[in-house]
């Protein structure tokens, strides 16, 4: 299968294009740097512009699969006004962009994967959270709608579209896992809020191998949730990653001080979710890493 991956780069990216040429596949990915980070030797490399199908358009014709995980990252400090609407128009301008590629193609793609996130549905400390539950309001959840339709379209043109609502992708080399973890190294880990909150995540291997499970398996389509089939609330995580780390988890950080340091994008810490990946199991997929402490040991030892 020949792939080309927006946004492949990235953590989850990088990973990705990793597992797709373990198994054989070819990868391709879009760039806008004219000197990109080579992440494996077996990667090619096609520029663009992050808007456009412009320069990259014809390269759909010879691809089996696109996979979008391209976006300004919602990671920082705080989200300001202009953040915010950076976060927004990068992801419909991908979106577009790869429709845009599709619909010009004679030799369409077997296959759209089209990332979100569990973000899409509202912050609940009782509910259980499955694919059929609206979205929440807010501007994380207006945002994932928005990106969860930037790619429709293609659906009209006959291509195959899985749409990947992703939880938490933990990874010692980057995302919220690699920030956590500083206060527990420092000696002073402990509840972020109440601890009462939902953390659902994912392996970072078992993220990129649903990604190669859902291009491979053509009976898949429509939306999934891709995160860990046991999600855990925070106070309970905290526990287990101090054990991991051999750490004290003692020293809560109170909601307001997090809200004060992060403003609005506090909610990424203190406002949780209890999804379960029910298609995702239902369709074959085996987790490699579903318990916690058995990913936090494989990640940070």
């Amino acid at each position: 299968m020949k792939v080309v991956i927006a946004g492949g780069t990235g953590l989850v990216g990088t990973e990705l294009s990793k597992h797709l040429i373990a198994k054989g596949h070819e990868v391709w990915i879009l760039t806008r740097s004219s000197n990109p980070k080579k992440i494996h030797p077996q990667v090619h490399y096609a520029q663009w512009d992050g808007m456009t199908s412009r320069n990259w358009g014809l390269l759909v014709e010879d691809m089996d699969a696109i996979v979008n995980l391209a976006g300004e990252t919602i990671e920082g400090w705080r989200w300001t006004a202009k953040k915010k609407k950076h976060i927004v128009e990068s992801r419909i301008q991908t979106g577009s962009a790869i429709v845009e590629a599709v619909r010009n193609s004679i030799h369409k793609p077997e296959v759209v994967l089209q990332v979100s996130g569990i973000d899409y549905y509202p912050s609940d400390l009782n509910q259980e959270f499955t694919i059929n539950n609206p979205p929440g309001t807010g501007f994380m959840g207006d945002a994932a709608v928005l990106w969860e339709q930037s790619t429709k379209p293609v659906e009209v043109l006959g291509v195959r579209r899985v749409v990947m609502r992703s939880s938490q992708v933990m990874s010692p080399r980057g995302g919220s896992l690699a920030k956590i973890i500083l206060p527990f190294k420092l000696f002073i880990g402990g509840p972020l809020g109440s601890g009462e909150q939902w953390w659902t995540w994912i392996h970072i291997a078992d993220s990129a191998a649903a990604m190669v499970f859902l291009l491979e398996n053509r009976d898949v389509s429509g939306t999934i949730n891709l995160c860990s089939p046991q999600p855990i609330k925070m106070k309970e995580f905290g526990k287990i990653l101090a054990k991991v780390l051999h750490r004290p988890y003692w020293l809560p950080v109170p909601a307001f001080v997090l809200k004060i340091m992060l403003g609005e994008m506090s909610a990424l810490l203190l406002a949780g979710r209890r999804v379960y990946p029910d298609t995702l199991q239902n369709s074959g997929f085996e987790f490699k890493y579903p318990d916690l402490q058995q990913a936090l040991n494989s990640l940070l030892k």
